[in-house]
């Protein structure tokens, strides 16, 4: 799972795996490092793996090294679930989602679907060739 802060790359693993495994919070940079749990979704052993918020400016040293093993571990992945918010328009960090190096086997998760008054939101307009899903982590 990757994606820009506060999308809600840490609910989204909470939901999977239906317990606080990660810290949620307002403050972006709460994640800082790669969070893996071992789930079983639908009978199908997988590791799924939260990471620190993506941007592409920021001066502490720390977020950038959670920012290079998000990308690492995007990398490896044989599925990378790109989490943006899907009531806001692209975001500082929101490029990559489309870009080529990284994984090509994704899917756009737009999260806070609650918060969208256009029924197709504002990330379905800037998606092309990549499956797009509109959840929400809080509503359900």
């Amino acid at each position: 799972i990757i994606g820009p802060p506060n999308a809600g790359k840490s609910s989204l693993l909470n939901e999977l795996a239906r317990r606080p495994a990660a810290i949620v919070s307002p403050l972006a940079g709460t994640t800082r490092d790669v969070i893996q749990v071992n789930l079983d979704l639908g009978g199908m052993s997988v590791v799924v793996s939260d990471t620190a918020g993506i941007r592409t400016q920021t001066d502490d040293v720390i977020e950038r090294e959670g920012i290079r093993r998000a990308w690492a571990a995007a990398e490896e992945a044989d599925i990378v679930l790109c989490v943006v918010d899907a009531s806001r328009e692209s975001s500082d960090g929101d490029p990559w989602i489309l870009n080529d190096t990284v994984n090509t086997r994704k899917i756009i998760v737009a999260n806070k679907a609650d918060l969208v008054v256009d029924s197709e939101g504002p990330m379905s307009r800037s998606v092309q060739d990549v499956p797009l899903r509109y959840i929400s982590c809080k509503t359900g």
